[in-house]
């Protein structure tokens, strides 16, 4: 009797395992979609006018024209034709900024945005924090990795503001795409791995529970003792790691379990497609390396 309620226990666990995989490829979990633009600064290129019709704007060294400052008071910041300077309002002295003439500003070496980072092109978006935290490494449909630097009014729920040191019009001409998006905590769960050893001992195996979160993830591995003189049958260990676009870095730390406590450092990238990190790792202090590869399972 007891071996008959066993059997159907494992029946549901399963049947509800599958379910959950399911319903997470329905949901999007690994990719979600969201609505992806694009946006820019105050751009000198998309404000032309004649020579005679510029002035020196307080706090600059350059003459520029009216509709370009004006731009700039509107969005806060912008970038001249002169070796792209970044311009921005001049807060100093206290005062609102009102007319172009009778506005200051400075020039900045960068623009700095919501998440303290350096509004950088071909780097930086956009997000919602409560969807994207910030500092994180997004992967964008067709576009590539991406970092979560900066937010706005708009930008709520699943949106996403791709920044491109562009005039208006080429940012324009993005449109409003459907993409495939790859965020941090779709890489949370269980990762089932191998690592080599350089030397030619056989290779172990392992399994993981990892959660990401931003530019930074933890867990925890288990695997089959192979190497401490203890007769324990399991050795585990406590994950701290960053993510920087697809490369991927962390150190494994046994917890002390067969008095094993030494650290080994992991450095890899991730194939996104095929949800694997792969790369090498070494022992700090030692000739120990070799190789590791690891795929998510949920």
């Amino acid at each position: 009797m007891l071996k008959g309620h066993c059997f159907g226990i494992i029946i549901l666990i399963v049947m509800s395992s599958m379910q959950l995989i399911c319903a997470a490829q329905e949901d999007g979990t690994y990719f979600r979609e969201f609505v992806v633009t694009a946006y820019n600064i105050a751009n000198e290129a998309d404000h032309p006018c004649q020579d005679t019709d510029k002035i020196l704007a307080k706090g600059l060294n350059n003459y520029y024209c009216l509709e370009f400052l004006a731009d700039i008071i509107m969005q806060g910041s912008g970038v001249d034709n002169n070796n792209n300077n970044f311009i921005q309002i001049d807060w100093s002295g206290g005062k609102k900024p009102t007319t172009p003439s009778n506005t200051f500003f400075t020039y900045v070496q960068y623009i700095t945005t919501a998440s303290g980072n350096r509004l950088e092109d071909g780097v930086s978006i956009a997000v919602d924090p409560s969807i994207i935290p910030y500092n994180s490494w997004v992967y964008i449909e067709n576009i590539g990795w991406r970092r979560a630097d900066d937010t706005g009014k708009a930008i709520t729920g699943k949106r996403i503001d791709v920044f491109m040191n562009v005039p208006r019009q080429v940012a324009m001409d993005f449109g409003v795409k459907n993409l495939d998006v790859l965020i941090p905590a779709a890489l949370n769960g269980h990762w089932e791995g191998t690592y080599y050893y350089s030397d030619g001992r056989a290779p172990v195996k392992f399994s993981a529970s990892m959660t990401f979160s931003a530019n930074r993830f933890y867990g925890k591995t288990q695997e089959p003792n192979t190497f401490s003189s203890s007769n324990v049958l399991f050795l585990f260990a406590n994950i701290d790691g960053s993510m920087t676009r697809d490369i991927i870095a962390f150190d494994k730390t046994y917890d002390g379990t067969g008095n094993v406590i030494h650290t080994i450092n992991y450095s890899g990238m991730l194939d996104v497609s095929a949800r694997k990190i792969s790369g090498t790792w070494s022992i700090p202090g030692t000739s120990a390396t070799g190789t590791f590869e690891m795929n998510l399972y949920n």
